[in-house]
């Protein structure tokens, strides 16, 4: 076996780097979406795992933006913490909120499934419509009717002699 040592990796792949500032904005700003990303995503498996309620703010740098994040919602969350005690309110109209979603996805899913079978039908009749002409089309060929190379060769215009 021929091992080659010598070829150059074309990307840096999955390595340790420094945690220090970037100094590029642009790779500061991106570095922020993709952690902001990171970070609430492992809040969410964090909430999911041990039923915790968490909310996380982010500000970003460039535009000042605030991303949240919160389980039930950032609003229940921020109200527990600050009255000492459940805001049933918040946590209902982020429960109806959700609900609504919901139904709006289940119907946009339903529409879907249904233009989907439609098309199948679509496709599925045009399919028969072809083989249909593609019989006819065998059919012609087997009594050697209206093609021009079904017809016997001349051997006396190409000058042959069998």
């Amino acid at each position: 076996m021929n091992v080659n040592t010598n070829t150059v990796k074309k990307t840096q792949g999955r390595r340790k780097i420094a945690i220090k500032p970037i100094d590029n904005r642009n790779s500061r700003h991106v570095t922020f979406s993709k952690r902001r990303l990171g970070l609430f995503k492992k809040t969410s498996e964090l909430c999911i795992l041990t039923g915790a309620k968490i909310v996380v703010l982010v500000q970003s740098l460039k535009r000042q933006r605030v991303f949240t994040f919160g389980h039930p919602s950032a609003d229940a969350v921020i109200d527990l913490y600050l009255t000492g005690k459940s805001s049933s309110s918040s946590l209902l109209s982020s429960l109806s909120i959700d609900e609504f979603n919901l139904q709006r996805n289940n119907h946009y899913y339903s529409e879907m499934c249904k233009d989907l079978e439609e098309e199948k039908k679509k496709k599925k009749e045009e399919n028969i419509e072809e083989e249909k002409l593609v019989n006819i089309d065998s059919n012609n060929s087997d009594n050697n009717v209206g093609c021009w190379w079904y017809e016997p060769i001349d051997t006396k215009v190409f000058g042959l002699m069998y």
